[in-house]
Parts: C-alpha cells; structure tokens; sequence
C-alpha cells in the first residue's frame, strides 16, 4: 500500500531523511514547512507552507491524506511552558485538524523514549502530555506513537558536539557508575525505515512502541566513548563528571541563553536525564509486530556520521 502521507516537521533533522524514505517507498508526500526553499524540489513531493498553529496550512496538508506523521517537535527551549506550547498543544491542534478530515489519515506521531520518565525534565513531560493528550481522539482517529531513544545520524547538529570532544580526545561522561547506565541509540535511517514500515502495516491501533538499534542491552557511556575514538581514529580519554558539577554547569548554561536568547540544550532537566541509569528501548518492539529491525550498529553508525561531518567540513 502507498498513498499519500502529510508530514510535520519536514524539514528539520528526522524529516528530512523520513521524506527521503516515504519518496523511496513510492508514497507521495506533503511537507509542511515554515520557509520556501526549506526542502529542495522533487517528485513526488508537495510543499505546504505554514506552521501546526495555522489551521488552513494543517487543513491543505491533510486534505486527502492516507496517513498524517506528525514529527514537529521542540528538543530545546527556555521553560516548560514553551515545550508545553510546541509538544503538547502544537501535537494536539494536529491531532484535532486530522480528526477533521474525511476521510480521516491514520495518524503516527513521533515522541521520545524520554517520555517513558516525564518526571525527569521538562522535555520528558512534555511528550508524555503529548501522548497522553492523543486518548481524547481515540474515538476518531487511529493513532499510534513511536518512542525512539537518541538519534544520531548525518545532519545531526547535537550529537556533532560529542564527536568534536571526542575529536580533541577527551569525552565528559556521568559518573559515578557510569558502565552501569545504559542507553540505546538509534542511526536515524533505521528510524526512518520504522516510521515507513509503520505507514502501511497493520498494527494494533492506539499503541505506543519503544524501539532501539541493534544492541538489544544497550551500551555503556564506555562503550560509546570507545566507538566515537575508533572511527575517529582517535584515543579518548573519558573525564567522569559528578551530578553536582553538571547540574552548575547547566545552570549557568541557562542564565547565559537567557542573555543571548538562545533556547538552552543543557539544563538542569537534561542533566537528569544524562544521569538517568536506564534508557534502553525493551517494551512494546515493534518488531513483533512487522518485518521493521533495526541494522545499523553503532560502529557503523558512528564512522557513516563522522564521515558526513568530515564531507562537510564540521570536523
């Protein structure tokens, strides 16, 4: 099956590769973005300009739509009540436009496995109200949620910041214990493949799903350190840091944007979800319920990314 699919968030970092994906498997797609020139042209693919607090834009997207993905998020803002506006409300105004529509598209939205601990962060509680927010449609849409842990991949402006340390051979890591806390991360084609297969398959509706790349434990903040200095063919030195000094450290972060107006990765909140000692993807697998596995391991992972940066010069 193909048809059409309506996509939020299509220009930024998932985006991009999810048009790249739904084109490839021969669906046709309409991105809503913020600027012209946000996507280059291609077949198959329809630009729709405007934002999901612009009903008429949300209505020009959907109209006919097999399938709405809804990938707009906010990953980095100044309070909980900015993340609130873009997650929780921009997620809801979405859902209520597609439950609009006749026929009405089957609706996939992207949240985060940060989610699965929203007393952690602002972040975490604002994809929590997000999903959470989706049962009030139950009655009029089939919804259903993807929780990826941490995506990485060529394009990715955040994770740059770890491989540029990683660069200069040293790399901070939550300490203490820091081989016990474990994280799964997920190369961003797997996800993009995930959301692809989930456009089509026939899964149990009004579900929520965790997925993690191929490692199904896990890896330690070692582990990873030890495959960002392999492929960068680098020897790295991980620098334990406590709590307390991170916690400062975002602090000051905070009071810094707070001057230059920039929207703060580094906070209090994300510091607590650093230290966070299990964000291994394990519940609800998509992979019992369609052909979708994860194949890109973090060796792998890593060396297609850092040679992407080193492609375009960000190392």
């Amino acid at each position: 099956m193909t048809g059409i699919v309506a996509l939020t968030g299509a220009s930024g970092f998932l985006g991009r590769h999810l048009v790249r994906h739904f084109l490839a498997s021969g669906w046709r797609v309409r991105a809503l973005v913020r600027r012209d020139g946000a996507l280059d042209e291609q077949p198959g693919l329809t630009i729709v300009l405007g934002s999901v607090s612009d009903d008429e834009a949300l209505d020009r997207l959907m109209f006919g739509a097999d399938v709405t993905v809804h990938c707009a998020g906010a990953t980095k803002a100044s309070n909980r009540s900015e993340f609130l506006d873009v997650n929780l409300h921009g997620t809801t105004r979405v859902a209520r436009r597609a439950a609009m529509q006749s026929p009405k598209p089957r609706f996939i939205y992207i949240s985060s496995l940060a989610a699965r601990a929203p007393h952690l962060s602002d972040y975490a509680a604002s994809k929590r109200a997000a999903e959470e927010s989706l049962t009030a449609f139950d009655s009029q849409l089939e919804w259903l949620v993807l929780r990826p842990p941490a995506i990485y991949g060529p394009g990715d402006q955040e994770i740059l910041r770890l491989f540029r340390l990683l660069n200069f051979g040293v790399a901070p890591v939550p300490a203490p214990a820091a081989r016990e806390r474990r994280l799964s991360l997920v190369y961003v084609d797997d996800v993009a493949a995930a959301v692809t297969t989930m456009l089509a398959a026939d899964l149990p509706r009004r579900t929520v799903f965790d997925i993690g790349d191929p490692e199904p434990g896990g890896h330690s903040w070692p582990a990873i350190v030890a495959a960002g200095g392999r492929q960068l063919g680098r020897k790295v030195r991980a620098v334990p840091l406590p709590k307390a000094f991170m916690d400062v450290a975002a602090r000051a972060n905070m009071a810094r944007c707070r001057l230059t107006g920039e929207r703060p990765m580094m906070t209090p909140g994300k510091v607590n979800e650093l230290f966070h000692a299990d964000w291994v993807a394990r519940d609800n697998p998509l992979t019992e319920w369609c052909d979708w596995q994860p194949t890109v391991a973090l060796d792998e992972g890593f060396a297609r990314t850092i040679a992407w940066y080193r492609e375009h010069d960000y190392l």
